[in-house]
């Protein structure tokens, strides 16, 4: 951090906070098991999701101060709460502690744009409302969505091709074999509930 001041010595810094760190850990933890599960099934087929399940056994060692993260099988261990937030309250501290007051805005993004404007030095602040994109729910759906879409596309091309297969094999479509076994079923109890009846799955064949 002091390289990149150094390096920067006019830039200014923002430090995104929440309104405790009790509310800071409570929106971290159902983010992480939004995204756990997800991950833990989607890891299996896709090699993107594979490599984003290993940056989340980094991360959450790192937050958690705990390296058992790094080995743990999937779907990975709940947050410890006290190790969470020390880590939290260790990294706002030092950014504290390296970075100028004046360059550097602790920013609750329930503030909206009149802080950030301020602080950039922007007269003309926006008058639209403050984006709100990254929600508990839009996690979930982004962490299922990023495996789902692919897993349909797979799943079709290989029911087309068993499809295609199967029609070879037994010279009926899915739904005319289908139909076929309905029918033969329906004869069937027919026989057990009337009785007498000679079912024979030959001349139905024919019949069809």
């Amino acid at each position: 951090m002091k390289m990149r001041m150094e390096e920067y010595p006019d830039c200014k810094f923002i430090l995104t906070t929440r309104e405790s760190s009790e509310v800071w850990f409570k929106s971290w933890d159902t983010m992480t098991k939004s995204i756990v599960k997800p991950a833990s099934v989607g890891r299996m087929f896709f090699t993107n999701v594979k490599q984003y399940a290993k940056y989340m056994r980094w991360l959450f060692s790192v937050v958690n101060d705990d390296k058992k993260y790094l080995s743990a099988r999937f779907p990975l261990p709940d947050q410890q709460r006290d190790r969470s937030i020390a880590s939290y309250e260790a990294h706002n501290k030092r950014v504290q502690e390296v970075i100028p007051p004046e360059r550097l805005l602790e920013y609750n993004v329930k503030q909206g744009w009149s802080p950030l404007s301020s602080f950039l030095e922007i007269d003309d602040c926006p008058a639209t409302p403050f984006p709100k994109t990254n929600s508990a729910r839009s996690v979930q759906v982004q962490a299922v969505s990023s495996f789902i879409a692919p897993l349909i596309c797979i799943l079709a091309v290989s029911f087309y091709f068993f499809s295609k297969g199967f029609r070879t094999l037994t010279g009926m479509t899915l739904i005319e074999w289908a139909n076929w076994k309905s029918r033969e079923l329906t004869m069937v109890m027919r026989r057990v509930i009337l009785g007498g009846y000679a079912y024979r799955p030959e001349e139905y064949r024919k019949s069809t």
